[in-house]
């Protein structure tokens, strides 16, 4: 018996959720993390003059100089938030629900393998 918290307020493994949600949770936490490695790779890219300095010389320039250099940084918000919403959406949305069915679609089971 504890004289400080409730039986239901006592710290436990248990996080009040599904492995489904906490699934969803992780997901969208690894999904964050790829978009925002691949949007810094892109902008880097993107500006590079002295590795490939022939690659796209017409993008880069506006890439760089455009809107006095803030073209880049509002079309990185722009790409983030359009990325985050589709992909976050598409994770949440998935789930167990009233049209869930378990067909394997193409592939082989564990024990197929």
């Amino acid at each position: 018996d504890n004289m400080i918290a409730d039986e239901d307020q006592a710290v436990s493994a248990y996080m009040g959720m599904e492995m489904r949600e906490f699934s969803q949770l992780s997901q969208c936490c690894s999904i964050t993390a790829d978009i925002v490695a691949v949007l810094m790779i892109f902008d880097a890219v993107m500006q590079d003059r002295d590795v490939y300095p022939k690659w796209l010389p017409c993008a880069k320039t506006i890439w760089i100089e455009a809107w006095g250099g803030y073209f880049r940084v509002v079309a990185i918000w722009i790409i983030a938030v359009a990325s985050f919403s589709v992909t976050f959406w598409s994770i949440l949305d998935a789930g167990v629900g009233d049209t869930y069915n378990d067909t394997r679609i193409g592939g082989l089971t564990e024990s197929g393998r």
